[in-house]
């Protein structure tokens, strides 16, 4: 079936060899992300010294997700400001502490 334009000016979607092929890219791309996320998740986990807990795996993978996000954006020239802005924060609290953190005096 092919796209078609209604009389209203909208595109009615349908089946392409165009929207197949940039479907397919898009998976390629996903793919190639969480490659680069997991090998940055690898070495972040291998950094910390101990065996990580799922914390530690969530922190590393939201550091990590930010870096690609960003690497990405600035690729493709687009702005990578707000990753940039973020990860300072994310970065500080790196690596989490197995220890729990004392409560606070009142």
């Amino acid at each position: 079936m092919a796209a078609t334009i209604a009389a209203a000016g909208r595109f009615v979607p349908g089946e392409t060899a165009r929207s197949d092929r940039g479907r397919a890219r898009m998976k390629v791309i996903a793919a190639e992300n969480l490659a680069e996320i997991r090998t940055l998740v690898a070495g972040l986990l291998e950094g910390i010294g101990r065996p990580p807990t799922v914390a530690d795996e969530i922190a590393a993978e939201v550091i990590a997700a930010t870096v690609v996000r960003g690497r990405r954006r600035r690729e493709n020239g687009r702005s990578d400001a707000m990753e940039r802005r973020a990860l300072p924060a994310l970065m500080r609290a790196w690596p989490p502490s197995s220890q729990p953190r004392p409560e606070p005096e009142h």
